[in-house]
């Protein structure tokens, strides 16, 4: 089994919860809670349709492929009440330091906490019976004061063969992939990586990725170039997970059909013309979150199948969303085809 796969029966049966309309810190309470609960077995499926509607998009992809069966809660207080036995308590994140937020999810995972911010606490309290466990509020000065305390007490109980990174620019978006960091725990902070702007920062960073054995890089960086370039020199892989919601359900699908391209006859030959020759080529599905988001909007449209088409792939998704990539290859034309990325599985500069 590979680092990024989950070891567990894809569900029969859903909880799906909208949440697409609450607020970011409500968000990231429904997402700490659903990661609690689908390490223990695949039953949540959150609806954040955010962007393209690609959760709901996929939802129906396991209804009607796999036939799944849904129950809809009503809201997040429905959601809290059924799942009251799987917490211990919360953690509250510091607002006004957002170097909290990936400390609170390593100790949502430790310590099987849900994520509260300090307005909406009090209300989840009263509706859970309840108590605080950690309050971060004012707790650190700044983000590298933050990562200071999470290396010396939460490093040697994270798994070292995966790093998150959360960008300051990439909010509400990046909290998507809470579930999956609750299920694999890897060391989780957000630091900027532009070595002019922020040097202590940058240098911070340089660290946290010496210390990994390999593996992968998940989440994203404020600035690609340099993270993966860090990530590079520790022969680390960068897997592009902004917006890549529900992992834990999306990891659990098989995929079941033959992963077999068209292939032209050995002996065809084209007559080349006088002329410019075109060819299309969607680049950017080495990356996990385009894979599920913008590529399936491109997908569905009536329109693709008219001309030939590459379309980049991610290998490492048959670990992360198996299912998604039987989706597409039951449902590609003879015009679609399917290529790796620059680097090929992962996303790495061979030169750094």
């Amino acid at each position: 089994m590979g680092l990024l796969s989950v070891d567990m029966p894809p569900p029969k049966n859903l909880d799906v919860i909208y949440v697409g309309g609450e607020s970011f810190s409500r968000k990231l309470t429904a997402a700490s809670l659903q990661g609690l609960v689908n390490r223990r077995s695949p039953r949540v499926y959150l609806l954040f349709n955010e962007p393209l509607d690609s959760d709901y998009k996929w939802l129906e992809t396991y209804i009607s492929g796999y036939g799944l069966e849904v129950s809809y809660l009503k809201n997040l207080e429905e959601f809290v009440r059924k799942y009251v036995d799987i917490f211990q308590g919360f953690t509250i994140y510091d607002p006004q330091l957002l170097q909290s937020i990936p400390i609170a999810i390593m100790l949502s995972a430790l310590d099987n906490t849900l994520i509260a911010s300090p307005e909406d606490v009090d209300e989840l309290m009263e509706l859970s019976g309840k108590p605080i466990v950690n309050n971060f509020v004012g707790r650190w000065k700044n983000s590298l004061d933050a990562v200071e305390w999470s290396l010396k007490n939460l490093w040697p109980e994270t798994n070292h063969n995966l790093v998150a990174s959360m960008p300051l620019d990439r909010f509400p978006h990046v909290i998507q992939i809470t579930d999956f960091l609750i299920l694999k725990q890897p060391f989780t902070f957000m630091l900027s990586v532009l070595p002019d702007k922020d040097p202590e920062e940058f240098a911070m960073f340089d660290k946290v990725l010496s210390m990994c054995q390999g593996g992968y890089a998940l989440g994203w960086s404020n600035r690609e170039e340099w993270y993966v370039t860090l990530a590079s020199k520790y022969d680390i892989k960068v897997l592009c997970t902004i917006g890549n919601s529900n992992l834990s359900i999306h990891s659990t699908f098989p995929c079941r059909v033959s992963l077999k391209q068209h292939k032209l006859p050995p002996n065809y030959r084209i007559a080349l013309r006088e002329k410019i020759y075109v060819t299309f080529i969607y680049t950017d599905g080495d990356s996990p979150a385009v894979l599920l988001t913008y590529y399936r909007k491109l997908w569905d449209d009536p329109a693709r199948g008219l001309i030939p088409i590459g379309w980049g792939f991610q290998p490492y998704l048959l670990e992360l969303s198996p299912g998604v990539i039987e989706y597409y290859y039951k449902t590609m034309t003879p015009n679609d085809y399917f290529l790796f990325g620059p680097s090929g599985a992962g996303y790495i500069y061979y030169t750094a």
